[in-house]
């Protein structure tokens, strides 16, 4: 029996299954890495709202605000750690969208009256950098909110010792 073709045959029936799982899992990994990235930034972005920063406007950047002498913004803080990692949240060659702060707001802490909570959530239109037909959308929204206590500065009177 002649079995010339017969690796042939079975390299063209397994590459492409292959390819479609090396492909879907490369692709994972950069969601993976745009959802912790989102995650991140929007954790920021309550901190600086916690600390009793201001929320800005869309496009601010917080390293401009800082060298020019004013305070960071929640949105300058939140776009500068997107924008830190954007190659890999965009293939549109590092002009995708901006994320979105969604709500901003703060609310009150029911177990202490007292205490104020921030609570922040961003969007990201996230665009797959290497696109599945059929299996992933050409857009996908991922979405965080995180909240956190405010920060109430000491009182100026107040003495602070160091342990």
């Amino acid at each position: 029996m002649r079995r010339r073709g017969q690796a042939l045959v079975e390299a063209v029936l397994v590459l492409p299954v292959v390819l479609f799982i090396l492909l879907a899992i490369i692709s994972l990994g950069f969601y993976v890495n745009a959802v912790v990235t989102l995650d991140q930034a929007t954790s920021q972005g309550v901190r600086a709202m916690a600390l009793g920063d201001t929320l800005g406007c869309p496009g601010d950047s917080a390293q401009t605000q800082l060298q020019s002498g004013q305070s960071a913004t929640v949105y300058g803080v939140v776009d500068d750690t997107i924008n830190a990692d954007r190659p890999f949240l965009s293939t549109a060659g590092l002009t995708g969208p901006l994320p979105v702060v969604t709500w901003a707001a703060f609310i009150g802490n029911q177990t202490n009256p007292q205490q104020n909570n921030a609570e922040l959530t961003v969007a990201y239109a996230y665009h797959p950098v290497i696109p599945l037909p059929g299996v992933l959308p050409s857009t996908v929204w991922i979405t965080d909110t995180v909240q956190m206590m405010v920060q109430t500065p000491p009182p100026s009177n107040a003495v602070t010792t160091s342990p």
